[in-house]
């Protein structure tokens, strides 16, 4: 979400900016580059939020722990299988 003015800058409180801040919003000054350059920006924007909310951009953030999970996993399979062998005195 994009806050666009050129006055609201001038308009809003302190605590108004928190807020905005608080809840992630970019702010885009009207005026303050050319059109093109502005929607470049959005544009990039889009790009950049899409790929950080992507299924493939979380499975990257979470396979090094589901890699040891099921290491750890097939590690207590492999052991509990000798442990059993060893017990049964059977191979």
């Amino acid at each position: 979400m994009y806050a666009y003015t050129s006055k609201g800058p001038f308009l809003l409180e302190q605590s108004e900016w928190d807020k905005i801040s608080e809840y992630g919003v970019e702010v885009l000054l009207k005026g303050r580059v050319t059109a093109p350059s502005e929607r470049t920006e959005i544009i990039g924007d889009i790009e950049f939020y899409r790929n950080k909310n992507s299924w493939t951009a979380r499975m990257k953030g979470a396979a090094p722990t589901l890699f040891w999970t099921l290491l750890q996993g097939l590690f207590f399979i492999g052991l509990s299988l000798v442990i059993g062998r060893l017990v049964r005195g059977a191979w």
